[in-house]
């Protein structure tokens, strides 16, 4: 967190303060009566401030955003949001179900679904919908093995799967495996911005900058005990800027080679949500419970072109858009808790507020499942193709 900088800045200050005192001391004790030393003590403060300076320029920033959840509030997901395009994963040429959607990634051609809970595969199908393979089995160095795959991403013209500290390249276009490289850290999150490659790790720094040959440049931001339960998704773009989210946190990170800029949101609504102490070492899973069902706000937080989005599971789920350039347009989609458990959302039709995974740099993602849908509500969506699953590209409306 942008705290643990500045502590860090701070200790730093406080070393060099020390430092310049018994250096001072030591040359006021031993060289008092050299007048020509004055000049060297001169420079010594000069140098002592300049170095204070300097370190201050380097704190990272921290932008804080007020939301008012109560304002421009909806119950009504449809009237705020469209759907602009839905993929329907048919369930013709398999003979099994996707349980657990964590990621979805589109290439021109085919779309990349992962699920990193339970089979730890990526399915693939093309944009019609049609199944084409799984890239959970590759051939490497003449053998065939299984890889759990937590982790994808498309680098150029190829296809990467994560497996932990290894990394799978595939084809693009034919979907044959090419190589496998190994990564210096064992990541659970990978992605490719400019000309770096960022991992979300469990090692002592929580995020790693790579270079090109996956090695590690630097890291930042020290990880925390609680973390351990963070969800799989935590890197999000949009056109521009890179971001990270802690699972749970009111804060976004903007990263940079360099470091990260913290985006804090401060809310008032409909609860007084507090922090958990994250000083302490060790929590007891009531601790945790109670964190994640009555006061955590955000589980997630999204950044695509013109919006912050996120995203709560509290008792009744709800998503705030702030609006990026024009904050008086920002808005909050809530389902009301007396109802939610026995309602739908009129957009998706599945479940009280629509099921968001992830985002494209301008798009959400939402999953639809097809059991949780009437006879009715599937044909507007997929026609008569039988499906199990249908992927939404979720729109703010203009």
């Amino acid at each position: 967190m942008i705290e643990e900088l500045i502590l860090a800045q701070q200790e730093m200050v406080v070393v060099i303060a020390i430092n310049f005192i018994l250096s001072s001391v030591l040359f006021i004790s031993t060289d008092f009566l050299n007048i020509k030393h004055t000049i060297m003590l001169k420079n010594k403060i000069l140098f002592f401030l300049l170095t204070i300076i300097i370190s201050s320029c380097k704190l990272k920033n921290t932008k804080e955003i007020n939301i008012d959840l109560k304002k421009n509030l909806s119950y009504n997901f449809a009237d705020k949001l469209k759907i602009d395009k839905i993929y329907c994963l048919k369930k013709e040429n398999r003979d099994f179900y996707i349980s657990n959607i964590s990621k979805v990634v589109f290439s021109d051609k085919n779309i990349f679904v992962l699920d990193a809970y339970n089979t730890q595969k990526v399915y693939v199908f093309d944009i019609n919908g049609n199944y084409i393979k799984n890239l959970g089995y590759v051939r490497d160095g003449g053998k065939e093995s299984y890889q759990k795959l937590i982790d994808l991403f498309i680098d150029n013209n190829k296809v990467v799967l994560v497996s932990n500290a290894k990394l799978l390249f595939f084809d693009i276009n034919n979907l044959s495996f090419v190589e496998s490289k190994n990564i210096s850290i064992p990541v659970i999150n990978l992605v490719k911005y400019k000309d770096n490659y960022y991992g979300q790790t469990f090692d002592k720094d929580l995020l790693v900058v790579f270079n090109k040959k996956f090695k590690k440049e630097k890291g930042f931001m020290k990880l925390m005990p609680i973390f351990s339960i963070q969800a799989t998704e935590s890197f999000t773009q949009d056109s521009n800027d890179l971001y990270f989210h802690r699972y749970l946190e009111n804060n976004l990170y903007k990263i940079s080679k360099n470091g990260v800029d913290t985006i804090k949101f401060n809310f008032k609504g409909f609860n007084n949500y507090k922090n958990l102490d994250l000083s302490k070492k060790i929590f007891s899973p009531i601790e945790i419970e109670k964190y994640l069902i009555n006061e955590a706000l955000t589980a997630e937080i999204y950044a695509i072109d013109g919006y912050y989005i996120l995203l709560s599971r509290d008792v009744a789920p709800y998503l705030y858009f702030y609006n990026k350039t024009n904050p008086k347009k920002s808005f909050s989609l809530y389902e009301d808790e007396k109802n939610w458990n026995n309602k739908k959302n009129n957009l998706t039709k599945d479940h009280s507020s629509p099921n968001i995974i992830g985002t494209t740099k301008t798009h959400l993602i939402a999953i639809i499942e097809s059991e949780f849908l009437d006879n009715n509500e599937k044909e507007p969506f997929c026609g008569k193709d039988d499906f199990d699953i249908a992927i939404a590209l979720l729109a703010v409306k203009k």
